[in-house]
C-alpha cells in the first residue's frame, strides 16, 4: 500500500494546520502542524480528496505523487503541480 501525503497550505506557502483532509476508502485526518495528513492508499483505485468537506481532486490513485499540495484560492483549494 503506498503512502499518500498531502499538504495544505496558504497561497503564499504557509502551512495550515487543524484543517479536516478525507481520502476515498481511507477515512479523514486532521492536518499537522505541518499542515500535513498521511493515508494508505490502495493502487489502481479512484480517489477524492475533500478538505474541509469541499472536493478538491477526484481520479486514479496512481496518477498521485508521494506528496500532493494543496494550495488555498478564492475558490477553495487548488492543487499544485
Amino acid at each position: 500500500m503506498p503512502i499518500l501525503k498531502i499538504k495544505v497550505c496558504h497561497a503564499d506557502g504557509g502551512a495550515m494546520h487543524g484543517l479536516e483532509v478525507k481520502v476515498t476508502g481511507c477515512g479523514q485526518l486532521l492536518t499537522d502542524a505541518e499542515g500535513r495528513a498521511q493515508f494508505l492508499t490502495e493502487s489502481n483505485t479512484h480517489v477524492a480528496i475533500e478538505i474541509n468537506g469541499a472536493g478538491v481532486w477526484s481520479g486514479p490513485a496512481d496518477s498521485l505523487h508521494r506528496e500532493e499540495t494543496f494550495l488555498q484560492s478564492a475558490s477553495g483549494f487548488t492543487r499544485s503541480i
